[in-house]
């Protein structure tokens, strides 16, 4: 497990606000990116312990969370088109359904329920564009969560599930902008533990588009 230091926050957050599933007040100061697997245990353990405190921060517009589709485990992401569909109709139901999944983590029977092997292609395609953006800041597993400070434009990772005391820790810290929080991401950063995002190669390529659009 790593802690890392991700730059260009507003960037991610545009490309992700249509492709995530997002709860809570867009201008929230702090963010929480979610990249989950609906087969992950760890996953399951956050949710347990972690849920009913995140959105009760949710609905006391503290923050915004996008949950971020990760699929890891082999198939799980035809479970995810269909968590995809039910957040399309109705929000509210899909955490309605992650819940009663991760509740039910031993059953596999419940993963497999959620599964649609006929999926369109579109949609699987969607739930891989989420994980490959994932990829592009380095997230490796899951889960992996992103504590968001829009007004220094970066977040802080923390890769895997360290407990619901230091989760809660560090998103208490970043609601109350709290000096020892500067201190970690200053110490990130001193020891290089910062990706950019978009990743220099990506930018390089968008400055180039972009170049040759303002010549023709």
């Amino acid at each position: 497990m790593d802690l890392y230091v991700v730059v260009g926050l507003d960037k991610l957050i545009e490309k992700l606000k249509d492709l995530a599933m997002r709860y809570g007040p867009e201008d929230a100061k702090v963010i929480l990116m979610i990249f989950f697997d609906v087969d992950c245990p760890a996953c399951a353990r956050m949710y347990k312990e972690c849920g009913d405190y995140l959105q009760k921060l949710v609905r006391e517009g503290k923050i915004c969370i996008y949950y971020v589709d990760f699929p890891v485990h082999r198939g799980s992401e035809y479970a995810h088109v269909t968590l995809r569909r039910i957040y399309k109709n109705n929000p509210q139901a899909f955490l309605e359904v992650l819940r009663k999944v991760y509740m039910r983590q031993d059953d596999k029977d419940v993963i497999e329920s959620l599964k649609d092997m006929n999926a369109k292609k579109e949609e699987i395609d969607i739930v891989m564009t989420c994980k490959k953006i994932g990829k592009e800041i380095g997230v490796r597993g899951t889960p992996t969560i992103l504590i968001g400070l829009r007004n220094r434009n970066l977040g802080i990772v923390m890769e895997g599930y360290w407990g619901k005391a230091a989760l809660e820790k560090l998103i208490e810290r970043a609601l109350n902008e709290d000096k020892e929080l500067e201190k970690l991401i200053t110490l990130l950063v001193l020891i290089g533990n910062v990706k950019e995002y978009p990743p220099k190669t990506e930018a390089k390529a968008e400055t180039e588009t972009a170049k040759k659009s303002e010549t023709t």
